[in-house]
């Protein structure tokens, strides 16, 4: 069993990528690059590799119930937990977007609210050490990332180095 790891969930592009980024040059330990789509993933990593940092990846789908509990076990396994949990995937339509608006709620719901809760359920008992420190992410209009530190997490790490303003 290894130690030292962080979770970056949506993490392929956009501020997940830059987050996945700070936590390469900061973190002690493997930070993991999390996508639905694996070949955006794996693209993903390679970016962030040309850039000489040395992030690893695993799939995760967080409107996937079964990838989620498949991911969940693979950190319990491989790392007996994770230190640093952002939950920073979500969806939000364009403006310009002419799906109706129903269906948008439905969809910005199903992710940005159920899927979020799903995740932190199965991931929350794997935070060592009880971690109980909470951060949040603005991430856009609709969404908002949650990240969770293991107590052992420098605080000058966890306080507004990647994250926004705290919420616990």
């Amino acid at each position: 069993v290894q130690s030292g790891v962080a979770v970056v969930t949506g993490s392929n592009k956009g501020i997940g990528l830059a987050i996945v980024r700070a936590l390469c040059k900061q973190f002690n330990g493997d930070v993991y690059v999390t996508s639905r789509d694996v070949g955006r993933g794996e693209e993903a990593v390679k970016t962030l590799n040309s850039e000489g940092l040395k992030p690893k990846f695993h799939q995760l789908d967080i409107n996937d119930l079964n990838s989620i509990k498949n991911a969940a076990a693979y950190f319990k396994g491989k790392y007996d937990g994770v230190d640093i949990l952002i939950n920073n995937a979500g969806t939000a339509f364009k403006a310009s977007d002419t799906t109706p608006f129903g269906v948008q709620a439905e969809v910005t719901l199903r992710t940005n609210f159920f899927a979020t809760r799903d995740v932190l359920t199965h991931f929350l008992p794997l935070v060592k050490a009880g971690g109980t420190d909470a951060e949040l992410i603005p991430a856009g209009v609709f969404l908002c990332g949650v990240c969770m530190f293991s107590p052992g997490t420098p605080a000058s790490f966890q306080r507004h180095a990647v994250c926004g303003d705290t919420v616990g």
